[in-house]
């Protein structure tokens, strides 16, 4: 899949193809990218919408209002300049609105794969104008009418990737969801921390982890993309593997951001992060490798029962691998016992009221076990079983 992210659009709401990037328009960009054997994906917030759109200035009624008439704030984004509005998903001219978008953006564009982003704003209260019914009556229909498009007019069919959206009324729709907040190139994003704004890979690894057993049950998670990149980001090699190997574990979909232009094929680089970083293919052929090691595994995660918050222990449900995720901000000692086989029956965090008992316990079956330390580096990963 190639799918093209925010900002191809004029602006939100105004979904046509803002010229000065695509002058081509989007059914062009669809078709150069079936060209080259790829599906044509495309992101877009159906039911957002600024208040300088075009939609908003023409059709003020559409706009979903409190009971004072004051248009409902669904979203406030920086890099869209400010508020945004939602739509009134009751009103039947709203409802025709979006079947006539999708019927654009599938069967005249050629787009097979669709992040709708923001579902949340069709879940909004508001003083409905439209049919009577609760929110999600309207929520759920018009979820309905959006997946009659999943096989387009030419019988191919379209895939739908379900994002900021409430997990139990999207997930019988679109099970193909986010799992988590956006991630970032960089670990923390401490500025934005402060005023609520979440987006950062150590955020997104907690809902990765946190909602893991979410994944191949109710939803298919969509853990957000990993990256190889060397520049232009501030993570190390370890803290990248980390990411793609959650991705991995606990997702169902892998993407990337990074640009392939700038894809480089020397052993070793300069980064910004790190002096001694791989460079992007051997980063990438490291991380393929593993994941072939890992393939047709299923994983669970848990966290560790010791006091360190972020630290987590995972098992390939076969019990062929097991290991622990670091993501707390120093170095981490956990004790791995081994049974005599050498196969491994439990890991527990080190602490000096627990160190000197861990050594003296058996293991499950039974025979003494041999306890071995082994220290986790922040923002990593340790593997035993492969």
């Amino acid at each position: 899949v190639f799918q093209i992210d925010d900002g191809w659009e004029i602006q939100v709401g105004d979904w046509q193809a803002d010229p000065r990037k695509f002058p081509n328009g989007m059914a062009e960009m669809a078709q150069r990218i079936v060209a080259e054997g790829l599906v044509p994906g495309i992101w877009l917030a159906p039911f957002l919408l600024m208040p300088n759109s075009a939609i908003a200035k023409t059709h003020p009624e559409w706009l979903l209002r409190d009971t004072d008439g004051r248009a409902i704030k669904a979203a406030w984004n920086p890099n869209w300049g400010g508020d945004v509005w939602a739509l009134d998903l009751s009103r039947p001219d709203v409802e025709n609105y979006l079947i006539s978008l999708f019927e654009t953006i599938v069967n005249v564009w050629g787009y097979r794969y669709l992040k709708l982003d923001f579902l949340y704003a069709g879940l909004m209260q508001g003083a409905f104008s439209g049919r009577k019914g609760g929110v999600w009556q309207h929520y759920t229909r018009i979820m309905a009418r959006i997946l009659e498009f999943s096989q387009a007019s030419n019988g191919e069919p379209v895939a739908f990737l379900s994002c900021g959206a409430p997990i139990e009324s999207t997930a019988p729709f679109m099970p193909l969801m986010r799992s988590g907040a956006d991630t970032r190139e960089h670990w923390e994003w401490l500025q934005l921390r402060l005023i609520g704004h979440r987006p950062s890979a150590k955020v997104n690894l907690e809902d990765s982890i946190g909602r893991a057993i979410l994944d191949k049950t109710l939803l298919f998670c969509d853990p957000d993309v990993i990256f190889y990149r060397t520049d232009q980001t501030s993570l190390k090699d370890t803290e990248k593997f980390l990411i793609g190997m959650v991705a991995a574990m606990f997702g169902s979909q892998l993407m990337t951001s990074d640009d392939p232009a700038r894809f480089t094929n020397d052993a070793r680089i300069e980064s910004e992060s790190d002096a001694d970083a791989l460079s992007e293919a051997a980063f990438t052929k490291e991380l393929v490798e593993w994941y072939r090691r890992i393939e047709g595994k299923g994983f669970g995660v848990e966290r560790n029962p010791g006091r360190t918050r972020g630290l987590y222990d995972f098992f390939s449900r076969d019990g062929s691998i097991y290991g622990a995720i670091n993501l707390s901000d120093r170095e981490q000692l956990i004790i791995a016992e081994l049974s005599e086989s050498f196969e491994l029956s439990r890991l527990s965090e080190r602490s000096e009221t627990s160190k000197s008992s861990e050594l003296s316990e058996s293991s499950e079956f039974g025979v003494p076990a041999a306890s071995l330390e082994f220290p986790i580096p922040r923002h990593s990963m340790i593997i035993f079983g492969i």
